[in-house]
């Protein structure tokens, strides 16, 4: 009697499924409430609880690396992203949030060749060619990152992420004026943003100044 209890409990068990999506969508729900209130804590317990439920949904793996970055945790947001990627390879976003963790990293190699990745999925990515155009410009590579300025700006004429880069590197080269209407164009969206204001208020301060 012992015996058949116990194939009958296997029996089970091997017809469990390993997938409840419906709790996994509720605790996602969750999720997502908890980024608006940029409750990041709560936000990724509901995202871990929403991968317990579903491990295969690609969706809860990207939130949650997506929290990691906010955090500041960057090999774990790797982590997420790259299991997003696995189960999604031809969804363009997880890669743009993978390269962010790797530029947080310094390895811009890498996070090129993600939003490389990125761009060739969705060619009209304004996010992608803005931050390509920080890791180029981190590694001095102006005129390639200028022209993934330019396109951003392009698809997206209020992309501050692509302005303030741009603005940047015309503070590099000493173009005052230039900077100072990206910065300005940029600092509507950006209202918090206090290396922003610093950045313009330097590039006023040496306005009229020649380039070189």
């Amino acid at each position: 009697m012992r015996l058949r209890a116990l194939i009958l409990l296997a029996l089970l068990g091997a017809c469990t499924p390993r997938h409840d999506h419906a709790a996994a969508e509720r605790a996602y729900a969750r999720g997502m409430a908890s980024e608006k209130q940029r409750d990041w804590p709560a936000a990724g317990k509901a995202f871990d609880d929403a991968i317990a439920a579903d491990p295969d949904w690609s969706d809860a793996h990207y939130e949650r690396g997506w929290v990691y970055n906010e955090l500041g945790q960057a090999g774990l947001g790797m982590r997420e992203m790259s299991e997003a990627i696995r189960l999604n390879p031809t969804w363009f976003k997880p890669y743009l949030e993978r390269a962010y963790a790797y530029d947080e990293a310094g390895d811009y190699a890498k996070g090129v060749a993600d939003l490389d990745k990125a761009l060739q999925l969705n060619p009209g990515y304004a996010n992608a060619y803005s931050e390509r155009c920080f890791a180029k410009r981190s590694t001095g590579d102006f005129v390639a990152a200028l022209r993934d300025c330019d396109a951003a700006i392009r698809i997206e004429p209020g992309n501050s992420h692509g302005l303030i880069n741009r603005g940047e590197i015309e503070m590099h080269q000493k173009r005052w004026d230039a900077a100072i209407v990206d910065f300005e164009a940029a600092s509507p969206s950006r209202p918090d943003d206090a290396r922003l204001r610093q950045e313009l208020a330097t590039a006023r301060a040496n306005r009229g100044k020649p380039p070189g």
